[in-house]
C-alpha cells in the first residue's frame, strides 16, 4: 500500500500507526477472515489472528479486501468482522476497512457503516459490473466518496477483479486534490496476505533449472514477523525486483523456530 500524501493530522494521527509521525504507513497487511462450518464468522479466531499481527509489529490491519471474503459477506457479517477488528485493536494502529461493492451508491453505504463502527479510513475500488473505464465517470466516482463518507480515501487497484485499471495519472490528480489519501497500484508485483506463521521452516531445493529471468517493479510480501524488522531497515522504498522461472523438486523442511 502506498500512501500518497503525509496524513500527520489524519484520524489515525493519535494511535501508534505507522513510523515517522504519520498515520498511514509501514506494514498493514490484509487480514483473512475465519469462518466457521455455518459460513459464520469465526469470532474467537479473528481476534487471535489480529491479536497475532498486532503481537508482530504491524502498523495497521487492513480489513474485507480480498483475503477478508469481502465478496462473499453479507452486510452484518461485515459490520461483525469490523466490530471485532476495531475492539481487538483497541486504538494501537489504524483500521481499515474495505468498502467493495458494484457501485458508488453501494460503496458510500458500506463506508458509512464502517464509519459509524469506528474504523480510521476506507479501501474502495472503481466501479463495477457496469464497466467503465472513461476516466471522467472514475474520477466522480471517488469525488463522490470523499464528500460523503467523510473518512480518508484508499484507491485499490485490483483490475483482475473489477475489470478496470486505475489511471496512474489519475490516481495521482486526486491525491493531489486530497480526494484519496493514498493507493495501492498494481504493477505487476504482488503483495501476499498477512497469514499466520505457526512455524518459520527452511526448505531445501533440488533439481533445480532456472527459465528466464527479469526485473521490475517490487513490493515486500507482508509475512508479518518477516517484513516489520525490515521495514525497520534505512530502505527509502523498493525500486526493483528480480524475478525468474524455475523447475524444481522441494524436500522435506525443518523447523528454524517455532511460534507456538
Amino acid at each position: 500500500m502506498r500512501v500518497t500524501r503525509d496524513q500527520s493530522a489524519g484520524p489515525g494521527a493519535g494511535r501508534a500507526g505507522g513510523p515517522g509521525g504519520r498515520w498511514l504507513a509501514g506494514v498493514i497487511p490484509p487480514v483473512c477472515t475465519p469462518l466457521g462450518p455455518d459460513g459464520e464468522v469465526d469470532a474467537a479466531s479473528l481476534e487471535r489472528h489480529v491479536d497475532f499481527l498486532l503481537g508482530a509489529g504491524v502498523h495497521g490491519l487492513f480489513m474485507l479486501g480480498s483475503s477478508s471474503e469481502v465478496a462473499f459477506l453479507t452486510d452484518a457479517q461485515r459490520d461483525r468482522v469490523l466490530e471485532i477488528a476495531v475492539k481487538t485493536a483497541g486504538g494501537q494502529v489504524p483500521v481499515l476497512a474495505g468498502a467493495i461493492d458494484m457501485t458508488t451508491s453501494r460503496m458510500v453505504d458500506h463506508a458509512l457503516r464502517a464509519k459509524q463502527r469506528g474504523v480510521d479510513g476506507v479501501v474502495v475500488t472503481v466501479p463495477f459490473y457496469a464497466r467503465t473505464a472513461h476516466r471522467a465517470e472514475v474520477g466522480l466516482h471517488f469525488r463522490t466518496l470523499h464528500q460523503r463518507v467523510g473518512l480518508p480515501l484508499i484507491a485499490y487497484d485490483i483490475p483482475v477483479s473489477v475489470h478496470t485499471k486505475l489511471d496512474t495519472g489519475l490516481a495521482l490528480e486526486l491525491a493531489g486534490e486530497g480526494v484519496i489519501d493514498a493507493s495501492r497500484l498494481r504493477s505487476g508485483a504482488s503483495v501476499s496476505s498477512g497469514v499466520q506463521w505457526l512455524r518459520k521452516m527452511a526448505r531445501d531445493l533440488v533439481d533445480v533449472v532456472i527459465g528466464e529471468c527479469w526485473s521490475g517493479p517490487s513490493t515486500a510480501e507482508v509475512r508479518p514477523h518477516a517484513t516489520c524488522p525490515l521495514y525497520r531497515l534505512p530502505v527509502v522504498c523498493f525500486l526493483t525486483g528480480y524475478y525468474w522461472t524455475t523447475e524444481f523438486s522441494l524436500v522435506g523442511g525443518r523447523v528454524l523456530h517455532s511460534y507456538e
